[in-house]
Order: C-alpha cells, then sequence, then structure tokens
C-alpha cells in the first residue's frame, strides 16, 4: 500500500495510514486466512496535510498484494521460484482485494461500523 500509494500521490516523503488485522477464519469457522485493512485513499505529507490519491485501481493492487505476499512467502522459505513463478500464473490466484466506497471523517455511524467489522475476530 506504501508503495502503490506514494507512487500515485508522487511524493517522495509521503505517507499513508493503515490499520490492518489478521482474521483465520471464514463465514462457516473454516481455516481462512486473510486481513482487514482499513487505509486512507491518499497520504499525509511531511507539512502535516493531507494529499487524496486520484484514485485505486483494484487489479494493480491485487497484483501489488500478491506480489507482496509471495515475496515475503519466498523469502522466509516457505516458497521456492518455481513455486513463485507458478503462482503469479495463475488465473484465479484467490488474491482479492475490496475497495469500498469511501468514509468521511464526518460520518461516525460509517467509521463506527467498518471498524467493528475489521475487528471481529
Amino acid at each position: 500500500m506504501n508503495a502503490y500509494l506514494g507512487s500515485v500521490v508522487s511524493d517522495a516523503d509521503a505517507v499513508p495510514g493503515a490499520s490492518i488485522a489478521v482474521q483465520t477464519y471464514g463465514d462457516f469457522l473454516n481455516f481462512n486466512p486473510h486481513l482487514h485493512a482499513i487505509t486512507t485513499d491518499g497520504c499525509f505529507l511531511d507539512d502535516g496535510s493531507f494529499k487524496v490519491a486520484p484514485g485505486f485501481v483494484l487489479e494493480d493492487l491485487e497484483e501489488i498484494f500478491q506480489y507482496e505476499v509471495l515475496k515475503m512467502l519466498k523469502k522466509e522459505g516457505k516458497i521456492n521460484d518455481a513455486a513463485f513463478e507458478n503462482m503469479l500464473s495463475w488465473r484465479h490466484s484467490s488474491f482479492n482485494v475490496y475497495i469500498g466506497d469511501r468514509i468521511y471523517p464526518s460520518d461516525k455511524t460509517g467509521l463506527g461500523n467498518l471498524a467493528r467489522y475489521t475487528i471481529q475476530a
């Protein structure tokens, strides 16, 4: 997210905000590891201002997320180069990103609902 937002905001010192919770179960209480994340739609600058990103491209975020997870697994010795390349080529990788509607700071109900969903584990 840092690299993606930094590139669309185009400021070397730009820093995004995020809160991420690890979830380990699915709807049927089955093992389904995934992340819930609340992220800013832009970056904070050194002068204290906030610069909104022009927009997210869902496919780009999914590709970045898949690549970074696989890179981490390779670094940890959990997969090798062949598995890394093979998994990058999968048509349906199961790496999904959902982008919901923007929630503004003044929307206390929306923020509360999102926070409760994120920490439901």
